[in-house]
């Protein structure tokens, strides 16, 4: 499955951070490249600061307008391709996405409002499912806030969606913003991002056990 989609169907949801930063940890054990789908450009935006502070631990390049062609070409270059999507599913860039992805991975914030946009993306997965059959999806829990009264009431709705959760989860943690304006990923924030760290470890070995 070299091939990993973040997909959403709402802004805010903290995809390209979540790319971002798998993209990097997944960096340190093997070959990948992040490709910025998203028109807003975010990904790419945040590897030119990078540049300038001489810390550059994702290779990000543009979508380019053959997404699908040159994903292809990035995977027989890299052992892994990370696609960090606009933030909608019906986006004509999702949906090559999902077309070629073995994974799709959607970041949902413990709302009503974003557990309400996975509907949309869950039949969108089922639909390219149809074609694709390495495809498969799982949510994961971003920024969430354990003690809250919404972040329980939400993990119990979790289990009624019809795409899987991960177990583990990315809290609101301050670093994650840093690290954007920093121009750098939570592995590249000493003492301050080891907590965050320590997350995208346990995301990285649910996602690829081996």
């Amino acid at each position: 499955m070299p091939v990993l989609a973040l997909v959403s169907n709402k802004g805010g949801a903290g995809k390209t951070t979540l790319a971002m930063n798998l993209a990097a940890g997944l960096g340190r054990r093997a070959s990948v490249v992040l490709v910025d789908a998203d028109p807003q450009g975010s990904a790419l935006q945040w590897a030119r600061v990078a540049e300038m502070t001489g810390d550059a631990p994702v290779e990000v390049v543009a979508a380019g307008r053959e997404l699908a062609v040159n994903v292809r070409a990035l995977a027989h270059q890299h052992d892994y391709v990370v696609i960090d999507c606009p933030p909608s599913i019906d986006a004509s860039q999702s949906r090559t996405a999902l077309a070629i992805s073995g994974l799709a991975l959607v970041p949902v914030l413990p709302s009503p409002l974003d557990l309400w946009a996975t509907t949309y993306i869950a039949a969108a997965v089922e639909q390219a499912a149809r074609k694709n059959h390495r495809l498969r999806a799982a949510l994961v829990v971003n920024q969430l806030e354990p003690r809250t009264t919404l972040s329980r009431v939400v993990g119990d709705a979790l289990g009624e969606l019809e795409i899987p959760v991960l177990d583990a989860r990315v809290r609101r943690r301050s670093v994650y913003r840093n690290c954007m304006l920093e121009g750098r990923t939570v592995y590249g924030m000493g003492a301050r991002g080891r907590d965050a760290v320590d997350e995208m470890n346990q995301l990285h070995m649910e996602i690829f056990p081996t």
